[in-house]
């Protein structure tokens, strides 16, 4: 059995791989979007926020997010010989994301962050009770 770190991690290498995006230059990202996702959800609790934004456990829980949206995407793509296609349209912002032959990769690229950013920022879902719990603990045995 695959533990589910195993597949993220796999997952994650698919991503980079399919939209040509470098390890570094994803972590960035999803940091960012996170930081992002971090200010917008808890604007009116700074030191909630500041707690999850140094917690382990929401870092956790917010890449398990990213990787099931990931995992939606991957399942829609399919790659060919000039890019990427798609068995079902993606929305991205509220519009339908569709490629053709004539986008780069940069592009895809793009459309690929434009999707995780406002999928991140704009997620209504919030870190349940037990995200919450461990990162006040973790914050405590810090502090100790």
């Amino acid at each position: 059995m695959i533990k589910n770190s195993k597949v993220i991690e796999i997952i994650e290498q698919e991503m980079c791989d399919l939209f040509r995006i470098p390890a570094d230059e994803m972590f960035e990202f999803k940091l960012d979007c996170g930081q992002k996702y971090l200010k917008k959800r808890f604007e009116e609790y700074p030191e909630m926020r500041q707690t999850l934004a140094h917690s382990e456990v929401f870092w956790k829980w917010f890449r398990m997010i990213w990787t099931n949206r990931d995992r939606n995407l991957l399942y829609k793509c399919k790659v060919k010989k000039w890019g990427i296609v798609y068995a079902n349209p993606v929305n991205v912002k509220n519009e339908v994301w569709t490629l053709s032959r004539n986008h780069t990769w940069n592009e895809v690229a793009a459309l690929y962050k434009d999707f995780h950013e406002s999928n991140a920022v704009n997620m209504e879902l919030r870190p349940n009770s037990i995200v919450i719990n461990r990162a006040l603990v973790e914050l405590e045995l810090s502090t100790n």
